[in-house]
């Protein structure tokens, strides 16, 4: 389970079955945030979910909303990807109306910062090479891009991946 964080402006916590309206229309529903972040898009509001995200966060994988402090509006969320005994990879998505706001960097911050105090040597994330908002967001964190990438074909698109990650030992 993850354990509730907080920054100037975030509030970091557990998803909860009342995440599921605001994901869909910031995430799921919204084609601009899907260009890049890899969900699946649902086209009725009926059929909005969280049950996968509770289920992943119930077998202890780190997954976090992330809700404003002072109005507790829910603007994205951040979770891992993919886990080794000492590194994780992330990845986050934020509601298009809460873009360039430095939410996602300061989301990101506070997260490998938590993550090095649990004794993980590398965080990494991945974004499509021409996410340059995304990069922006990895390197402002002190995320350095590595040589790792691949080709992916997303929604009618090659694109290609490209890999980030910090060190807790050399770079933070």
């Amino acid at each position: 389970m993850s354990q509730p964080l907080q920054t100037e402006r975030l509030i970091l916590r557990q998803v909860i079955e009342d995440d599921a309206i605001p994901m869909y229309h910031l995430i799921h529903h919204n084609p601009n945030v899907l260009k890049t972040f890899l969900a699946q898009y649902i086209d009725n509001i009926k059929d909005a979910t969280v049950d996968n995200l509770i289920q992943f966060q119930e077998l202890g994988k780190l997954i976090y909303i992330l809700e404003l402090k002072d109005t507790h509006e829910v603007i994205g969320l951040l979770l891992e990807q993919e886990q080794t005994i000492e590194s994780i990879e992330l990845g986050y998505a934020i509601g298009e109306p809460y873009w360039n706001q430095g939410y996602a960097t300061e989301a990101l911050k506070a997260v490998i910062h938590h993550l090095f105090h649990l004794e993980y040597q590398r965080v990494t994330a991945e974004c499509f090479i021409e996410n340059v908002a995304s990069s922006r967001v990895m390197e402002k964190c002190g995320m350095r891009r590595t040589h790792n990438s691949y080709p992916l074909h997303y929604q009618g698109k090659d694109h290609t991946v490209i890999e980030y990650e910090i060190h807790s030992k050399t770079d933070f």
